[in-house]
């Protein structure tokens, strides 16, 4: 029997029956079982020698597939326990937006929409309430705030134009719309835009006229792409753009949008974030959960302000880490689970003020699960120790390096004065050398030799200067520092 067989009926609905506690341990637990399962059997394979009578090419192949044929098993053997985690996942967004819902601020008495069913009657409500804010702003020049939220309206009245100098907030949350007018687009001084949970698939491309513009929601919606002119909203400080079909971002995103503090497209159909992002220098809470992420941008560096990362739950796309994630200084929490990852990046052991770290669903090896069921500083000190240890490795490789190359140059100086290869620390002054000598062929030698006279030379025994010559007594005194290009020198 499956977990899916077991799972009790807590609670039914469109999102069907909801998986208890002890149930969701399980599948966990599970799921962990099974990827430490397909780690060993992996290994196993690979530690395998090449059968007799079988060539590289063939073993290689027959390898391949019996790694395929392994992780085929394991993901099929999985699917029923992601199923529960998947749908408890659903639950927990679900109760978020309730939660959401139940807190949304009240309208004002004066404010006030009567819900109903009738599309007109809405229409006509939304008009009042329009109708009273120009009663209010023409009495005193406030800031004023707007909302049509959950009143079904299927479009937004022309009159809100006539608030385009007053109005900074508004909440068209909960309703039927499909398009956005250009009377929106005109509210120049609009500072808080609600629109999620209606049916819009498309933002006008003149949402960058919303200069003053902070926030920006569009969760909830059946969005595929958000248009280029959201990078002139140079002023937004949070865009949350969740639950839609978003398959790409805007290239230039983070080139633009410096200010963005939240940027969160979770249960999206992302499979890359543009590179741009990594120069979000003032990004705090950056969200890409649920979707089909295949990785990061490489330079991290920009993100000093990063302090929520959530990366989860991108399933088979999400397979390692950019070394770079090491750079985000500021970092308190990351969340990796349910992914593919094997080996975390040894910089994250110097993510001095991390806090929690979440890695649970990834078949990771590096570090090992020892070390992972201990603590988050456990982590941090096993990743830490590879880290020395590499650049430990790497000085010394360096250290010698810089001799050999240092040798080099000695080697080559002396070489290129005449001095032979075999005795670097013996080699005499250039002055000492003369060309190659000849070969019994008649040619000289490619590498000079030096001249010296050996002890029973005649040269030397009957050198003038020589204490036992016989022309000793003929000499004339040297008075000056003998000089090796002076003439008397033999």
């Amino acid at each position: 029997m499956t977990a899916a067989d077991q799972m009790p009926v807590v609670s039914t609905g469109g999102l069907g029956p909801r998986p208890e506690h002890s149930l969701l341990e399980q599948s966990r637990q599970a799921l962990a079982r099974i990827e430490s399962e397909m780690c060993q059997k992996l290994k196993a394979i690979a530690s395998l020698s090449v059968p007799p009578g079988m060539d590289d090419v063939q073993w290689q192949s027959t390898r391949t597939a019996m790694e395929a044929q392994v992780k085929k098993d394991g993901e099929r053997e999985k699917i029923p326990y992601k199923a529960v985690t998947q749908l408890s996942e659903l639950y927990q967004i679900y109760d978020s937006l309730l939660i959401d819902d139940k807190t949304l601020p009240a309208l004002p008495k004066e404010n006030a929409l009567m819900l109903t069913d009738d599309k007109q009657s809405a229409h006509e409500e939304a008009e009042k309430a329009i109708e009273t804010l120009l009663h209010q702003a023409s009495q005193k020049n406030a800031s004023l705030k707007l909302d049509l939220s959950g009143i079904l309206l299927d479009s937004v009245p022309d009159a809100i134009q006539n608030l385009s100098s007053t109005l900074v907030k508004l909440d068209l949350s909960n309703n039927n719309l499909k398009s956005l007018p250009e009377s929106v687009m005109s509210l120049v001084n609009l500072i808080h835009l609600d629109l999620h949970s209606n049916q819009l698939t498309a933002l006008p491309d003149s949402v960058g006229n919303l200069v003053k513009l902070k926030v920006l929601n569009v969760s909830g919606n059946s969005l595929a792409v958000l248009p280029n002119g959201i990078e002139s909203c140079r002023s937004l400080e949070e865009l949350i753009a969740d639950f839609n079909q978003l398959t790409r971002l805007p290239e230039a995103l983070g080139f633009e949008l410096l200010n963005i503090r939240k940027l969160s497209v979770r249960s999206n159909k992302l499979t890359s974030l543009p590179y741009s992002t990594s120069h979000m220098m003032s990004l705090r809470f950056l969200d890409v959960h649920m979707n089909r992420l295949g990785g990061l941008p490489e330079d991290l560096e920009n993100l000093m302000n990063l302090e929520y990362l959530d990366l989860s739950s991108n399933f088979n796309y999400l397979v390692a880490l950019p070394e770079s994630i090491g750079s985000l200084t500021s970092l308190i929490e990351l969340n990796i689970s349910y992914n593919q990852i094997t080996a975390l990046p040894d910089s994250i052991g110097r993510l001095e003020k991390l806090q929690h770290l979440n890695v649970e669903g990834n078949p990771l090896v590096v570090p090992p699960p020892r070390v992972v069921a201990h603590s988050v500083v456990a982590i941090k000190e096993y990743m830490e120790n590879r880290l020395n240890a590499q650049r430990g490795e790497n000085n010394r490789g360096m250290k010698n390096g810089h001799q050999s190359w240092l040798r080099k140059i000695i080697l080559g100086k002396w070489v290129k004065c005449g001095t032979p290869r075999s005795d670097v620390a013996q080699a005499l002054s250039w002055q000492e050398y003369r060309p190659g000598d000849a070969q019994d062929d008649g040619t000289f030698s490619s590498i000079s030799t030096p001249r010296r006279r050996s002890f029973f030379s005649p040269l030397r025994i009957f050198s003038p200067r020589h204490s036992s010559s016989p022309l000793r007594a003929f000499a004339t005194p040297r008075r000056t520092p003998h000089h090796v290009y002076s003439p008397r020198h033999v």
